[in-house]
């Protein structure tokens, strides 16, 4: 207990000299040193650990820079941090229970953190949980603890409740001190009220704007109900304007103002009808859309500048034995014709005509008397004669053998009129055969 009334004392000497100082007329030459310590422009930190010479923690240690106003106590895990400290160097003094101990040469940067690492001290062994059961009453000379026990040796408390259940505080317990509540401002919040908006911190008080409850809805009564917000109640039945004057007869129903579609059909379909909220009634002409101008001589109906028009449609069956016509309500018309000149387009007929809508002609002769083609028609090209090889057959040469068909043409092989008289000339007639016609010479004369 008499370490928690030195460690108030000194909290309370610490606050002082620091409003003190700050209540300092503007500093001579020769206050540079507290000049220096409130340019947090090129000021840095010191943190560091503190741990007793047994392992446990040093919580509640006084770290202070003799003769400044920078000083922070250890918490409960025995960490420190000395914040805004101007650049320089320092020495930092450390003071716990009855001792004190002293860091020299600690060297601060701008915008740098001095981390002094862990600091091992040796503590007084005060133990009031010496020698107790559990469950004994204690002080653990800790503010920020209550229901202080025994347990196993140890005095230890369950850790206070800081919470004042207003969100525009900041709840914590320091040191010595104990809990704070210290009030905020400019930190968004809620008011718990529904019909407020952009709830935010005040002094510690939590604060909104009420809003506008105003759906702009003439079918609804608008009110605001601090637990749900906004209500809208639903009327029905009443005439209203839903400012459409593609509608009529506007009524409430539901909370929804609405009325009967006005109809906009001018019976052109090629005319886009529809109805504009502002003018009403318009028909837009339409071009290159697909219609029907109810004219069976036209084909490929379309839109231009919103008349229906088409193509005129071609009667013409490729059939030249019908007369071709078209009916505007029927369409197209064929008149079968009869005994008139035509072409059936077969190269195997000739004299083409008519005959009730339909041109024939009569069939052509093809055979063109020769033993070695083969005759046919082609309805295209007419008649054909593809060449016959290897078919026996008569060259009508009494002069060859063995005549037989090649590439269309007959031949045979040339016979021997040889008669093996030397007095006779051997010669062949293609209609008689073999001639042998005698010679005058001296010589055979007589034989």
């Amino acid at each position: 207990m008499k370490g928690k009334i030195l460690r108030l004392v000194l909290f309370v000497v610490i606050t002082s000299l620091s409003v003190l100082l700050i209540s300092l007329p503007v500093p001579s030459s020769g206050e540079t040193k507290f000049l220096k310590m409130r340019d947090i422009s090129r000021a840095g930190e010191i943190k560091g650990n503190l741990k007793c010479d047994n392992g446990n923690p040093l919580a509640d240690a006084w770290v202070y820079i003799p003769g400044d106003s920078f000083s922070a106590f250890t918490d409960k895990d025995g960490n420190f941090i000395l914040r805004f400290v101007p650049e320089g160097k320092y020495n930092i003094k450390i003071t716990w229970d009855t001792s004190e101990e002293q860091k020299t040469d600690i060297i601060v940067k701008t915008k740098t953190i001095t981390d002094l690492g862990t600091i091992t001290v040796v503590c007084p062994i005060i133990n009031v949980c010496a020698g107790k059961k559990d469950g004994i009453p204690c002080d653990d000379d800790d503010v920020c603890t209550i229901s202080d026990v025994c347990t196993n040796g140890v005095c230890a408390g369950i850790p206070v409740s800081c919470d004042d259940n207003n969100p525009c505080t900041a709840d914590e317990c320091v040191p010595v001190v104990g809990c704070t509540n210290q009030p905020l401002n400019n930190v968004p919040c809620d008011d718990m009220n529904a019909c407020t908006g952009n709830d935010i911190c005040i002094k510690g008080i939590c604060t909104g704007t009420p809003i506008i409850c105003n759906d702009w809805n003439h079918c609804t009564e608008d009110s605001c109900d601090p637990k749900t917000g906004c209500v809208f109640k639903l009327i029905n039945g009443i005439p209203c304007d839903d400012g459409d004057v593609c509608t009529e007869n506007d009524v409430c129903n539901n909370g929804k103002c609405s009325g009967e579609p006005v109809i906009c059909d001018d019976d052109n379909q090629c005319t886009l009808d529809k109805c504009d909220k502002i003018v009403g009634c318009i028909f837009e002409n339409l071009n290159d859309t697909e219609c029907d101008d109810g004219d069976a001589c036209t084909i490929n109906d379309r839109c231009v500048e919103g008349e229906c028009t088409g193509e005129a449609l071609k009667c013409d069956d490729g059939n030249e034995c019908t007369s071709d016509e078209c009916d505007p309500k029927i369409g197209c018309l064929h008149k079968a014709l009869t005994d008139t000149p035509c072409d059936d387009k077969n190269a195997c007929t000739s004299d083409d005509r008519c005959h009730n809508g339909i041109c024939s002609g009569t069939v052509i002769n093809c055979d063109d008397k020769n033993p070695c083609t083969m005759d046919f028609c082609n309805v295209s090209s007419g008649c054909i004669y593809s060449p016959v090889s290897g078919k026996p057959c008569d060259d009508s040469n009494a002069c060859t053998i063995n005549d037989v068909c090649s590439n269309g043409i007959c031949a045979g092989q040339l016979i021997n009129c040889d008669d093996g008289d030397p007095c006779t000339d051997d010669l062949c007639d293609p209609a008689k055969g073999c001639v042998h016609i005698r010679k005058s010479t001296p010589d055979c004369a007589g034989k």
